[in-house]
């Protein structure tokens, strides 16, 4: 093993097939984050600014995956911009490091939208 510590180039969902394309149109139009590559319902990989999200379909009925927080600038603007566009999102909460908020997705699961920094 190299000295050097390890970095995450990739975080990734195993999803249902039946629910690939929601989950894909999910996070392409309403997270809004830009697709790198998709091969048509195995797996479709996003550009999340040094990092890459993807979701690979597979032959099961639930998802699989890490939690997944998004980071953003301004955490009031992104609640607004996610309730604008119907989504579930809890309300923001002050903790010592950051403002967040949940956002349910439409897999019944939840991610969390947070801006670094301390409250108000």
């Amino acid at each position: 093993m190299s000295t050097t510590a390890p970095r995450i180039g990739t975080i990734y969902y195993r999803v249902p097939r039946a629910q690939f394309d929601d989950l894909a149109r999910f996070f392409g139009d309403q997270v809004g984050l830009p697709v790198k590559f998709r091969d048509s319902s195995e797996w479709v990989a996003f550009d999340g600014g040094g990092l890459t999200l993807a979701l690979e379909g597979c032959d099961r009925d639930a998802t699989e995956g890490p939690f997944l927080a998004l980071r953003v600038a301004d955490v009031a603007a992104a609640r607004s911009a996610f309730l604008a566009l119907g989504v579930v999102a809890g309300d923001i909460t002050v903790g010592g490091h950051e403002r967040r908020f949940e956002v349910d997705t439409p897999w019944g699961d939840q991610i969390s939208v947070y801006q670094p920094g301390t409250g108000e």
